[in-house]
């Protein structure tokens, strides 16, 4: 939001016609922050005493707030109170980027408080808002003109990290989601892939109660080579520290900061995601970017005859993967209408389950049902009958694109329906993706490109295994026939194999 030299003048005025009169305060008090999905993470109410004071200098060296000085929400719905504290009045609210005028009194005690994943420890500040009202407000919260503060809102579908990157997850297929939670200690791992197959992303949360939490994002390519590694700890011992670490495995870079707490975690309301304050950068050697890749093992070849008979057995329908193109006496992996799977390892036969469909599949299937665009005059428009941010050009585009190359015939134009009225602007710019989309998957057609890969999970209770491929051609018998990566890991992380193989799925 840009505000006019006027705009900035008639706050000053506003503020010299208020009245500058000191509120009470609360001695470590909570936090004022915003509301739900944004609201800040206060620390438990304490004794009231009167602790408000004009702006001392700054211990941290940062420029101290200058009377009448501007300031900026940088969280949605911030609450303005009557008193530096939760449990006060609510006088006002205002909304992101919106200015505030500075009186110049703060409280003279700090609070750590967590908004959008980072904690800040900062004062209360009485500010005077554009509508004349007066209150007190989270320093935290709250940008001067130029400050590097805030951080974009964090969403469940979202992965947006400093050096690490921006994953919308609705984009994503999930593969696995495993639960490995036991005693006080709780640990869930969930696997995704990217609409075309070309990466992996694995998070792991690991909670341990009064002890801390971690949590550990890795990027890999499809042959499951680390791309990026994000780890982030919260250490109770021997003092209450957050660490995180981004190692860029491309770049051969490692990031590093940490922020260190006077309260424990726990006396949050929400865990911090990431940390406070400036990176520092290293370069990575040669030999530590080879520790940092995982030892990937071979899988074993194995003849047709070794395979169970209740895994090649059945209606007909069935996949099979070859480690050499040209050999079919030997298959790696075979499948029943996608339902088993089985691989070997180390002279290991191992029967797996499918609990997981190909996203190309889904896609396939929606694709053949009308309409694939739905704009809603109230809530959010629909791709495929998912909930989409508009604002993702890029993504909903591309999603349109492996749509299209999945069809035997491509349409003459994209289906969309109005739900309400739609603004011309709106329909204009959904129009011209719609037109672009099909224009780019012509030209993809042309060059031989057939759209997302093929995507399959299986898994028992002691391993999991992820095949991800992308049509390589047509067979005798005019299937598709496939190339990808097919990989096997053990759930306690002991066993990460792999290997390149062929295959075709007919019945």
């Amino acid at each position: 939001m840009h505000y006019s030299l006027c705009s900035i003048l008639l706050l000053f005025l506003l503020f010299t016609a208020c009245n500058n009169s000191s509120d009470s305060t609360t001695k470590d008090s909570a936090e004022t922050a915003a509301a739900a999905p944004e609201t800040a993470t206060p620390l438990a109410d304490n004794t009231e005493t009167d602790s408000s004071s004009t702006t001392p200098p700054s211990a941290s060296g940062q420029q101290p707030l200058a009377r009448q000085e501007l300031v900026f929400s940088w969280v949605n719905n911030l609450n303005v109170r009557a008193a530096p504290k939760t449990s006060a009045e609510i006088v006002a609210q205002v909304k992101e980027s919106e200015p505030l005028i500075y009186t110049g009194q703060q409280t003279d005690f700090k609070e750590e408080v967590t908004l959008r994943g980072i904690t800040y420890n900062e004062p209360w500040i009485k500010v005077i808002t554009a509508d004349k009202q007066s209150g007190w407000v989270f320093r935290g919260a709250v940008k001067r003109k130029g400050e590097d503060k805030g951080t974009a809102l964090t969403k469940a579908t979202h992965i947006r990290f400093p050096h690490f990157g921006n994953f919308n997850l609705a984009r994503w297929t999930r593969l696995s989601n495993q639960d490995q939670s036991g005693g006080d200690a709780e640990n869930n791992t969930q696997i995704y892939a990217s609409l075309d197959g070309q990466q992996i992303l694995e998070i792991s949360q690991t909670d341990v109660g009064e002890y801390g939490y971690s949590r550990s994002y890795k990027l890999m390519d499809q042959q499951f080579q680390l791309l990026k590694f994000r780890a982030l700890q919260y250490e109770t011992d021997p003092a209450l520290l957050l660490t995180e670490k981004v190692y860029d495995l491309e770049a051969a870079k490692v990031y590093r900061r940490s922020q260190p707490f006077k309260k424990h975690y726990m006396q949050l309301k929400s865990k911090p995601l990431q940390a406070k304050g400036e990176f520092n950068v290293e370069e990575l050697s040669t030999a530590q970017l080879q520790q940092l890749q995982p030892d990937l093992l071979e899988l074993e070849a194995v003849a047709f005859a070794d395979w169970p008979k209740t895994i090649s057995d059945g209606d007909g329908c069935s996949c099979s993967y070859r480690p050499d193109k040209n050999n079919y006496k030997l298959d790696v992996f075979i499948s029943n209408a996608q339902d088993h799977a089985c691989v070997k390892f180390k002279g290991e036969l191992i029967l797996l389950k499918g609990n997981h469909r190909s996203r190309r599949s889904e896609l396939s299937r929606r694709a053949y049902e009308e309409p694939w665009i739905v704009l809603n005059e109230r809530g959010k428009d629909l791709f495929f009958d998912q909930e989409v941010e508009m604002g993702e050009y890029e993504d909903n585009r591309n999603m349109l694109i492996q749509a299209l190359l999945l069809m035997e015939e491509m349409p003459k134009e994209i289906s969309v329906k109005n739900n309400g009225q739609i603004g011309m602007g709106h329909r204009g710019e959904i129009g011209s993706m719609c037109e672009e989309a099909l224009q780019m998957a012509k030209a993809a057609r042309k060059r031989g490109e057939q759209g997302i890969p093929m995507q399959l999970y299986f898994s028992n209770d002691r391993y999991e295994c992820i095949l991800t491929g992308k049509v390589d051609g047509k067979n005798d018998s005019g299937g598709r026939t496939y190339r990808g990566i097919l990989a096997l890991r053990s759930r306690d992380g002991s066993v990460r194999a792999y290997k390149e193989v062929w295959g075709a799925c007919a019945c």
